[in-house]
């Protein structure tokens, strides 16, 4: 995840999940998700700036089968 705003943002803390480690001889150690999942981000906003937050989020969404293509989802948060 990433969080832009007019002016820069400090102190960016984002908390995953611990979800579920994978083990795969090609790609190392991951960790995935399932169903719904909550972020949690802390920041700094520069002195006066009340402008939106963007967030984005890149994403994989796999299947046990297959994998869709990579997305990015961007929301803005007042």
């Amino acid at each position: 995840m990433t969080i832009d705003a007019k002016k820069p943002v400090t102190d960016v803390k984002i908390t995953y999940p611990e979800g579920k480690e994978i083990v795969d001889p090609t790609l190392g150690r991951y960790r995935v998700y399932e169903d719904k999942v909550e972020l949690k981000a802390t920041l700094k906003r520069a002195s006066g700036d009340t402008s939106p937050l963007e967030l984005k989020l890149k994403f994989q969404s796999c299947s046990d089968r297959q994998c869709l293509l990579p997305a990015t989802k961007t929301v803005t948060a007042p």
